[in-house]
């Protein structure tokens, strides 16, 4: 994705690898890792922003990110926006996430558990 990314335009491209964090952990601990990780790529943003070269750090700024997460990588990337926004009043251009594997099985799984309409079943690809 990456290299797609640079090969469509001139941009950074900032890799968060949390493996460490999400592999191996049940999902309660793989979750809250989550949670802990998304902060500190909001911090990163944050800092980016503060140190803009000519934008005396304007929150205005947030609108140029873009967040790409798959599986539970994908509430990483929820998770940082939110805490930009209510920590900071800052709004993410865009946000975009996948749920994949065993997150997404997961997620179906509490759904059914909790009798969670089918269009939701639905919407995230599982059985109706």
């Amino acid at each position: 994705m990456k290299t797609a990314l640079l090969n469509r335009e001139n941009c950074n491209v900032i890799l968060v690898d949390w493996s460490k964090g999400a592999k191996g952990l049940d999902y309660g601990q793989a979750s809250g890792n989550a949670r802990l990780v998304g902060a500190q790529t909001a911090e990163l943003i944050k800092f980016l922003i503060s140190n803009a070269s000519g934008s005396s750090g304007s929150n205005k700024l947030g609108k140029k990110f873009y967040i790409v997460g798959f599986s539970l990588g994908a509430h990483v990337a929820g998770y940082a926006g939110s805490y930009l926004r209510t920590k900071y009043g800052i709004a993410l251009g865009r946000i975009t996430g996948k749920l994949t594997g065993v997150w997404r099985n997961n997620l179906i799984f509490k759904l059914e558990q909790e009798n969670i309409s089918s269009t939701v079943r639905h919407a995230l690809g599982a059985q109706a």
